[in-house]
């Protein structure tokens, strides 16, 4: 008595090595299959705690990309949920944390601005971009004993090898705070220091407009003409020029 036939006997002998190719094949994959889950089982967690651990630096960059696109709103949300995740160090998350203040001061939302930039100049690798809107958020708020703190601070993460145009800045805000709190002499010492690391610029017509207000045209009509020199435009140009004018009439009258 003939018992059942396997496929293999049924099966015509040129179609044998297709089923043995076929079986082969079959036989990987489910090799495949338990190798990926003992690897996922034993890898998983470490990569997700990576994946994890980047999700702020993630977000950060697409905050930046939105910000140099010009979608600012898109960029303030990308910096909030960046800050609300994990960083894989203290170094992203003190930029993030300026880049979204910068946004707010630069908006002229100054109140908003200072619990982030207040943070990241906390951090020991605090970027040094962030005392200038710090400074200036707090100068704006008329809280002039913080931002000469912030100055203290700037001016010691600048250190000694400073260039000449991040000196400049500092002397313009150090300036203006002086000015602000009446003390004209040392505004007038700080801009003008400002004004010899960097021939123009903000210190320059700084300077001109305290000389005008104390009546001293000659030297407001020496600091516009430095001013101009360096070729500003704009709004403040016309300005220091219109100054320029009434200067030299009350010169004429003297």
């Amino acid at each position: 008595m003939s018992g059942k036939k396997t496929l293999s006997e049924t099966m015509p002998r040129e179609g044998l090595p297709v089923l043995r190719a076929a079986v082969a094949v079959a036989a990987l994959a489910t090799v495949a299959l338990l190798l990926g889950s003992f690897l996922y089982v034993r890898l998983a967690g470490a990569f997700l705690a990576r994946l994890d651990v980047n999700v702020g630096e993630v977000l950060m960059k697409e905050g930046v990309r939105f910000e140099e696109a010009g979608a600012f709103e898109n960029a303030k949300e990308r910096y909030r949920l960046a800050l609300d995740a994990r960083f894989e160090g203290p170094q992203n998350r003190a930029f993030t944390l300026k880049r979204l203040g910068a946004l707010l001061w630069n908006e002229g939302q100054f109140e908003a601005a200072l619990p982030f930039l207040k943070e990241s100049a906390a951090s020991p690798v605090a970027p040094v971009s962030v005392y200038e809107p710090l400074c200036d958020a707090l100068f704006q708020l008329k809280r002039y004993d913080d931002a000469v703190a912030v100055l203290s601070q700037w001016e010691q993460a600048l250190g000694a090898g400073a260039d000449a145009a991040a000196k400049a800045d500092l002397l313009f805000h150090a300036g203006r705070i002086a000015a602000a709190r009446g003390d004209v002499p040392g505004a007038i010492a700080r801009f003008n220091e400002g004004k010899q690391l960097v021939p123009g610029g903000r210190n320059a017509s700084e300077l001109a407009h305290l000389y005008f207000t104390e009546k001293r045209y000659e030297e407001a009509i020496q600091s516009i003409d430095d001013y101009l020199r360096t070729g500003a435009s704009g709004s403040r140009a016309e300005y220091a020029r219109n100054m320029r004018e009434v200067a030299l009439r009350r010169l004429k009258r003297e």
